[in-house]
């Protein structure tokens, strides 16, 4: 189900910001203020150097044999658009190579995507979940709409509940670096991604400075909350460090921005609830010709809370379709109105 899950979430934060003086894009480098609220996964995210998608890393912060994941599982997913293509395309991914559970796809406009790995079943139905896709591309914008849709089938009867539609993208057009002069190729070669592997960590800091701060460098446990102060964060080295973008300031001996005036000392402050960061990323490397690199002047703090809500909205279907499965299983015989004056027997 978090194939889906990440998937939507990861394409509801590709959105392009652009000014009048620099065409420049900006793709969502963390997912720090919108991340899934459940606190089931830590997402960092870069930018690809060709403007038009973005690569994902993260791990798992919970176990749960039923949605098949595990704690500390590292878990990968990205979007390129494939503009200049005709017609044109959008590679998809999701990669959790130690659950064994993958995830590349291609889609056009007008696709219906079943997506692997989370149908449920009983003996007498079977829920699906479908990705359908609209894409269009002129004068250098792309518009894509993309809509969940839940396929409910009993025994030769197929229903596509309306209550349960629901639209992860709204119509969104947004700009894309402009194709070379004279190009129009028919089809991109579909890149190949290396495993995902657990991402990397920038270390403490080395300075001299001692800590004031009562958490800095202890020990703590990276899905938990409330073990590390203002400013930091549980890495994955199983210790506080200063939080992404922060440094220890040699003066107050807590962790601050590193422009901050060292002149007055920062006072200790109460234990906070702190997510874990994942602080760099470098396995998402596609394979030529659309290589993934790190531009630190690619990160978009402000990100679209209203589309990250969508994502927050699918799982909301996921959580029904589980909850109508588990009825059926524990009842056999049980009817489950699924829209108003309508009732499915699973």
């Amino acid at each position: 189900m978090y194939k889906l899950r990440l998937l939507v979430f990861g394409l509801s934060v590709l959105n392009f910001v652009t000014s009048d003086e620099n065409k420049t894009c900006e793709i969502a480098k963390s997912f720090a203020k919108s991340s899934p609220p459940d606190n089931t996964v830590s997402v960092h995210c870069d930018a690809d150097k060709s403007c038009a998608g973005f690569h994902c890393q993260g791990v798992y912060l919970i176990s749960n044999t039923h949605l098949h994941i595990k704690k500390g599982d590292p878990v990968c997913f990205g979007v390129m658009i494939n503009h200049c293509d005709t017609p044109l395309s959008m590679d998809v991914y999701f990669q959790n190579v130690l659950m064994n559970s993958s995830f590349q796809r291609r889609l056009h406009h007008n696709a219906s995507i079943p997506i692997p790995g989370i149908t449920l079943r009983t003996d007498t139905s079977k829920v699906d979940l479908f990705l359908f896709v609209e894409m269009t591309h002129k004068d250098n914008k792309v518009t894509i709409a993309l809509t969940a849709r839940v396929r409910f089938t009993v025994g030769k009867i197929v229903n596509w509940p309306d209550a349960l539609n629901f639209k992860v993208i709204p119509e969104k057009t947004f700009p894309v670096p402009p194709c070379p002069p004279g190009e129009n190729r028919n089809v991109t070669q579909i890149p190949v991604f290396p495993s995902c592997v657990a991402p990397t960590v920038v270390a403490p800091s080395t300075t001299t400075v001692k800590p004031m701060s009562k958490t800095y460098g202890k020990l703590c446990d990276p899905t938990k909350v409330y073990q590390c102060s203002q400013n930091e964060m549980c890495t994955f080295n199983k210790i506080c460090g200063c939080s992404t973008g922060m440094v220890l300031n040699p003066i107050s001996g807590y962790c601050d921005n590193p422009g901050a005036s060292p002149k007055h000392k920062l006072e200790p402050v109460a234990e906070t609830t702190i997510k874990s960061t994942i602080v760099s990323s470098n396995s998402l490397v596609p394979a030529a010709p659309q290589t993934a690199v790190s531009d630190p002047k690619k990160s978009n703090t402000g990100l679209i809370t209203g589309l990250a809500v969508g994502a927050v909205a699918v799982l909301g279907i996921v959580i029904l379709v589980s909850f109508l499965i588990w009825r059926s299983r524990s009842t056999h015989s049980d009817h489950v109105p699924i829209v108003d004056n309508e009732e499915v027997v699973i």
